[in-house]
């Protein structure tokens, strides 16, 4: 929901050999008085070097010193000199991906007599102390949010977890304000009637984030934003200190009867009845694969994005007799305005998809030659 982004991308973080030019920009951040500015640059760092962004199989070689960068990277800075150095080497402490990466850069900078802020040489004691999640009616998608405490000051940490896509982390990003706040910068979550603001245990929203990130991270290519992944290291920062006993997403399951079950209900519809046939009945099942399979899970949901990727999936994944696919266009016009009615989707939503479908529908019938 939100769309007021920290935009602070760390110069140099792809190119982090460049060592003088990253100590002096960290010496900098040290003497700002908003903490995030040096968290969120030393963020970007870690995730450049992250080995999982070069290769989806490096994850599970994150904790080779040879196949970690990030490794490499606190050893020179052990080797510099100044508050720069010491205060990335206190970021990275705990915001490395892997633990002994971690251990490494306390172990080092416990061996160090710069003076650091107070702020900075407790990072350990962050907490997280809410969070919450904005979701929209059509389950596209849902934001989860996180609000950090440190040194006396509230962050949030919000995450855009993609249903469309396969329950992915698509975006996220921080800001140097509390949830409130953060949900006042928003596109008017408080007041937009498809959208639910509603508060989630801890254990909860760490295992939904942890759930959408591996997914996340086995995607190739990875998604990428302005801010993501450069603040994923912030991101699993805060998750490691929640606890780990929460329930991750529940996808509805939907077998062989409930299935026919729905297919019977709509086909004897007004909305369904004319279209009641083998072919249209085949290529109905086709949809309720992609909602239930592929896409956010409800195949009665059916909004402007849901529609513009199932006019590119089908083409790719569905194999019927001759003249089939060219039925979607007919079938999802019909199928829409049914679905919502039974969710009790708003009217305006229901415009918003048959638009896009009305919109795509041209290029979809020149891809399947018809």
């Amino acid at each position: 929901m939100a769309t007021h982004r920290h935009d602070r991308r760390p110069r140099g973080a792809r190119s982090a050999h460049r060592g003088p030019d990253l100590i002096e920009e960290a010496s900098r951040l040290v003497r700002s008085r908003e903490p995030l500015e040096l968290l969120d640059y030393a963020s970007g760092l870690v995730a450049a070097l992250d080995p999982r962004r070069a290769d989806p199989l490096a994850r599970v070689r994150a904790t080779s010193r040879d196949a970690n960068g990030l490794a490499q990277f606190v050893a020179a800075l052990a080797d510099t000199a100044g508050v720069g150095a010491a205060a990335l080497l206190a970021c990275i402490s705990e915001l490395a991906p892997d633990a002994p990466t971690r251990t490494r850069a306390r172990t080092v900078l416990e061996g160090r007599d710069e003076a650091l802020p107070e702020w900075l040489a407790h990072l350990g004691a962050m907490s997280v102390t809410r969070a919450l999640t904005v979701s929209h009616a059509l389950g596209d998608g849902e934001d989860v949010m996180l609000e950090l405490r440190l040194a006396g000051r509230t962050a949030t940490v919000a995450v855009y977890v993609d249903h469309d896509l396969g329950t992915v982390v698509k975006d996220a990003f921080v800001l140097p304000v509390g949830l409130e706040r953060a949900l006042e910068a928003g596109r008017g979550a408080l007041d937009n009637p498809d959208l639910v603001v509603a508060d989630v245990d801890l254990a909860v929203a760490r295992a939904r984030i942890a759930e959408a990130l591996d997914l996340a991270d086995a995607t190739y290519p990875p998604y990428e934003s302005e801010t993501w992944p450069l603040c994923q290291p912030i991101l699993e920062w805060a998750l490691r200190t929640l606890p780990d006993d929460g329930a991750g997403y529940a996808r509805e399951e939907w077998d062989d009867d409930e299935r026919d079950a729905l297919a019977d209900a709509f086909f004897a519809s007004a909305a369904g009845r004319a279209l009641d046939d083998e072919a249209h009945r085949d290529l109905f099942a086709s949809l309720v694969w992609y909602k239930t399979g592929y896409g956010a899970g409800d195949p009665l949901r059916w909004s402007a994005v849901s529609v513009e990727i199932v006019l590119d999936w089908l083409p790719r994944k569905v194999l019927g007799p001759e003249g089939q696919l060219a039925l979607a266009p007919g079938l999802l016009r019909a199928l829409i305005p049914y679905g919502h009615a039974q969710r009790g989707i708003r009217l305006e939503l229901t415009a918003e998809a048959l638009a896009t479908l009305e919109r795509f529908e041209p290029d979809y019938r020149r891809r399947i030659g018809t």
